[in-house]
């Protein structure tokens, strides 16, 4: 990658790239995700919002739009009493369930950050994640409460939430924090990835731009949430009306609870890190043409976390795409940048030779900042531009 072109670049070409780069857009960067997801919650109260199967804690398998904002709504109550606002960060330990999304969506209507642990991560690092993010208040679930001995405000979601269901008023701003994340702390201790609403509004805009969603779509939440892929999953069917189907804990390595899932439930919408996509690939590879009809209700499938390669596409096309429609999205990105800094669309047929055009910019409004033990000092600063790709020198 290079700031400056080759030589014998031509003028042509230059000009091609220029167009290429320019994925300035304008987006709601005046709002916050409460307000967003208000404004389909109004519209959607009798739909279903949440499906998880699986989670026997309310005796329901789904929850509307107005149940959901019910228990969010109090949750939010609760936290806002015990001091949450906007720049306070509100730790979540708990597995794929409506505690999940009641959690999340509770810290984020209380004007807080919701920062994602995984119960199945070492006691040390839970430990160093908790008090380097200055974290006040753990929300749990009864199976995963026992992981750690925590010196703050710990809150069970399995207990029934109590008072006011009523709306709180909007206290964040755009500019406010949405959620932080740890990065896996591969080179070193773990640092935590600070997101503002404005950065993924942006982000979320620009993907239903790009692949428009509405009420009749279900998407599939199966990424662990301690990785940001998983945040497109929990919140961009919130802004749109559509609905949020949880994968049992653990499904994610299981292809038989994915097909499964995705036929009881009509997914239409769902992600896979390459290398999974092709456990899955190889396991419909060997089935009959009655399991490949349970999937026909995906249109779209995303990949990201790994390189995605030419004989994954292949592959892909293959077994399943050829046999759907369904369409495989090639996303890349840092967690700093708001989950995903470019895209791409793989060829539907096969007639190609390697995977090598240049994947989009997606638009460069993102705005992310890594934290450390001075976080409530740290300023957001600017870190997804759009890159200056020049073509091989012939």
């Amino acid at each position: 990658m290079s700031a400056h072109p080759p030589r014998n670049v031509k003028e042509g070409d230059l000009a091609t790239i220029a167009q290429f780069n320019r994925t300035e857009t304008a987006f709601p960067d005046n709002v916050t995700l409460q307000e967003l997801m208000q404004e389909q919650i109004d519209k959607h109260a009798s739909d279903t919002a949440v499906i998880c199967d699986h989670d026997k804690v309310f005796g329901v398998p789904s929850l509307t739009y107005a149940q959901l904002n019910d228990k969010v709504n109090q949750l939010a109550h609760l936290l806002r009493a015990e001091g949450v606002g906007p720049g306070d960060i509100v730790a979540l330990m708990v597995e794929r369930s409506f505690a999940m999304i009641i959690g999340i969506l509770g810290t984020v209507k209380a004007g807080g950050a919701y920062l994602p642990v995984s119960p199945d991560n070492p006691p040390d690092r839970i430990a160093y994640m908790l008090k380097n993010g200055g974290v006040k208040i753990l929300l749990v679930q009864k199976k995963t409460a026992g992981r750690i001995v925590f010196g703050g405000r710990t809150i069970d979601l399995d207990d029934p939430l109590a008072g006011s269901t009523a709306n709180p008023a909007v206290l964040g701003k755009p500019q406010d924090l949405a959620y932080v994340i740890y990065t896996s702390g591969s080179t070193g201790k773990p640092k935590g990835v600070m997101i503002e609403h404005r950065s993924l509004v942006n982000r979320l805009h620009w993907m239903q731009q790009a692949y428009p969603i509405d009420d009749s779509d279900v998407i599939l939440q199966k990424t662990p949430y301690s990785f940001d892929v998983s945040v497109w999953e929990l919140f961009w069917w919130a802004l749109q009306g559509a609905r949020l189907c949880f994968l049992m804990p653990g499904g994610e390595r299981n292809p038989l609870a994915i097909v499964e899932t995705i036929r009881k439930h009509r997914v239409s919408v769902m992600h896979f890190v390459p290398s999974m996509l092709n456990v899955f690939l190889e396991y419909l590879g060997g089935k009959d043409s009655g399991v490949l009809r349970g999937l026909a209700s995906v249109r779209r499938v995303f990949a990201s976390g790994e390189a995605l390669a030419s004989s994954h596409v292949r592959k892909f096309n293959d077994i399943w795409g050829s046999k759907t429609g369904a369409r495989l999205i090639n996303l890349y990105g840092p967690t700093e940048a708001t989950v995903d800094v470019s895209y791409f669309d793989c060829p539907a047929h096969n007639d190609f030779e390697n995977i090598r055009s240049v994947a989009r910019s997606i638009t460069p409004s993102s705005t992310s900042s890594e934290m450390d033990s001075r976080w409530r000092s740290a300023r957001p600063e600017s870190c997804a531009s759009p890159a200056s790709v020049w073509p091989e020198a012939t």
